[in-house]
């Protein structure tokens, strides 16, 4: 069983916080994580919170350059060269969400044949700050 974050709304009582805790537990994430391995509920909470707030400020990125460029993209008046380059810079936002979303994805994968600990593809942390 993985741990990710689903929901849109911010969990709220305590057993939720609980539920999504326990999730989070059973993940090889947490399985190999020796740092982290006392974390109480409110150190869960702030990484919980960061995580959502990311997630959700590359969603409100994502959608106000891709959709306005959509609609660029129909206007006669907008030269060729100019809808080129929106193109190609809505293309860098949505391939930055990709490597953001195989980051995350990577680090949460769990080979048990494997003696290698879990770890996300940090190649792909490099790129996504450049």
């Amino acid at each position: 069983k993985q741990w990710y974050q689903r929901r849109v709304a911010i969990t709220a009582g305590a057993d939720e916080w609980n539920v999504e805790s326990d999730k989070y537990k059973a993940s090889p994430q947490w399985k190999y994580d020796v740092v982290n391995s006392g974390m109480t509920l409110r150190e869960f909470k702030f990484i919980w919170y960061m995580e959502w707030g990311h997630r959700h400020l590359g969603r409100v990125i994502g959608t106000c350059v891709v959709f306005p460029t959509l609609a660029l993209l129909t206007r006669p008046w907008i030269s060729t060269n100019l809808k080129l380059r929106l193109v190609g810079f809505s293309g860098l936002v949505t391939f930055q969400g990709f490597l953001g979303w195989y980051m995350v994805k990577s680090g949460l994968e769990d080979h048990p044949e494997s003696t290698d600990i879990p770890r996300c593809v940090y190649l792909l942390l490099i790129k996504s700050l450049k």
